[in-house]
């Protein structure tokens, strides 16, 4: 089961998004957060910093189908997957941990919610 998005999210007509692609997009969005230093088991992004993660999961995922899609028929895909690249590119470029709502913007100190289980 995808982590960030679901095929019910992808509303693309054009492009063809599949389960694969959606798991593809799980590990980049990891990747990235790892790269990042960004531990959502440590920390929980606000309901905006999830929607980054899956509107960025998205445009990651159509973009990998996309250039599926192309490489079959050559068709409109070539472009669409350039706009999929230009947009996930630019959302990955917004992800920290301020962005996510993990960050105390005064500080600059990440906090997580601790609790008794």
């Amino acid at each position: 089961m995808p982590n960030y998005a679901t095929l019910g999210d992808c509303s693309d007509p054009v492009v063809r998004v599949a389960q694969e692609h959606l798991d593809q997009a799980d590990t980049y969005v990891d990747s990235l957060l790892a790269g990042r230093s960004i531990d959502l088991d440590a920390a929980t992004p606000t309901d905006t910093g999830w929607r980054l993660l899956r509107d960025l999961a998205v445009a990651y995922a159509s973009y990998v189908a996309a250039v599926d899609g192309a490489a079959q028929d050559g068709s409109v895909l070539w472009k669409k997957a350039d706009v999929y690249k230009t947009r996930f590119l630019n959302l990955a470029h917004l992800v920290s941990w301020e962005s996510l709502g993990i960050v105390d913007a005064t500080s600059g100190h990440g906090f997580a919610v601790l609790g008794r289980s």
